[in-house]
């Protein structure tokens, strides 16, 4: 198995390369209100507003899947003129993948696992940033 350690020393801030995938990571594309909640509470968990309830938390494999859920439509940045983000994190046994071919979880993913992410304030712009917990 490989360790986080050596996934992030592989890491660089730039997205993966469109059909790049690391069967270690997966991605989600959030809200600046989901961020804002993940930052303030320290764990990922869906609030089940735009998916099916009771699935969970779902992420993709693919970057530009999840990217391309946050940044069109009713929340795309360059409409609302509010960021969006992708998220990184690295693939742990309570995630699993569904019938439908995408990654979920009906468990809290702690902060500390999100590898990478990026902030979009333009759709084609990722900004890379760094997750951590409020201090106060």
């Amino acid at each position: 198995m490989i360790s986080l350690l050596e996934i992030l020393s592989e890491l660089s801030l730039s997205p993966p390369q469109y059909g790049q995938k690391n069967k270690n990571l997966i991605y989600r594309g959030i809200t600046q209100e989901e961020a804002d909640f993940i930052i303030k509470n320290g764990y990922i968990k869906s609030d089940q507003r735009w998916c099916v309830p009771g699935e969970g938390t779902c992420f993709s494999d693919n970057y530009y899947d999840a990217e391309s859920y946050v940044n069109f439509g009713r929340t795309d940045p360059e409409k609302t003129k509010v960021p969006t983000y992708v998220i990184e994190i690295g693939l742990g046994t309570e995630i699993e993948k569904s019938k439908e071919g995408y990654m979920k979880t009906p468990h809290r993913i702690p902060i500390e696992r999100i590898t990478r992410a990026w902030k979009f304030k333009k759709r084609d712009e990722p900004i890379p940033i760094k997750f951590s917990r409020e201090i106060n």
